[in-house]
């Protein structure tokens, strides 16, 4: 049986309603610190940043913010893999208390709960904390800077995924930003394109066309 999934967006006017109705229900209010009416609820955020293993369901943070930024999204993440370790992929994808601090108390108990005490149908019943087990991979405190080959030219990617090359400029990708990516010639105007060594694609400079590689 293929396991429900999440979905979480931002929250509207038109969901008041349903947010007051929560609040009478003892179950759901206890997510709630001290909110009892919509003049309450009006103007008022607070984004939980979480990250689960997606093998056990194990929920390794879930962490309270009040701005959902770069430096604070790098710290948490720098934080847990310290804690638990380099995952060898990752995937990205977003209730709430009248502090940050008082979120995160929930945060910490709904945790707590979902790792250890409720058992999950698609892990036959068991607790993700059963199931989870930290990566071996240690987070290194500096990352040794990459040297393509002498033969290779290579270019910066800047914050809007692009490469320049001559006097003109190419999208590469996004995920990209800020990383130095290697060029190795293969024809007069063919170059194949690596990050490290991985092949991203094939760049034509006569065309100023970068493609893609076919992932299977």
């Amino acid at each position: 049986m293929k396991a429900a999934s999440v979905r979480f967006r931002l929250m509207t006017k038109s969901d008041l309603p349903i947010l007051l109705e929560w609040l009478r229900r003892p179950h759901l209010a206890q997510w709630w610190e001290g909110c009892a009416s919509l003049d309450e609820l009006r103007g008022y955020r607070c984004d939980p940043f979480t990250i689960t293993d997606a093998h056990s369901r194990f929920l390794i943070r879930c962490q309270a913010v009040a701005r959902m930024d770069l430096a604070q999204v790098s710290a948490f993440c720098d934080a847990a893999m310290r804690e638990f370790g380099v995952p060898e992929r990752i995937r990205t994808a977003k209730p709430p208390a009248r502090t940050v601090t008082a979120q995160q108390k929930k945060f910490d108990r709904f945790r707590s709960t979902f790792n250890y005490e409720r058992p999950h149908e698609a892990l036959a019943n068991e607790t993700p904390g059963s199931i989870y087990v930290p990566s071996t991979r240690l987070l290194p405190s500096r990352v040794a800077t990459f040297q393509y080959p002498r033969s290779f030219q290579t270019r910066r990617v800047n914050n809007s995924g692009d490469i320049s090359w001559h006097k003109g400029r190419v999208f590469v990708s996004e995920v990209l930003r800020n990383e130095e990516i290697g060029f190795e010639q293969m024809d007069e105007d063919v170059h194949r394109v690596f990050f490290h060594h991985t092949e991203l694609g094939e760049f034509n400079s006569s065309e100023m066309r970068f493609r893609p590689a076919l992932r299977s």
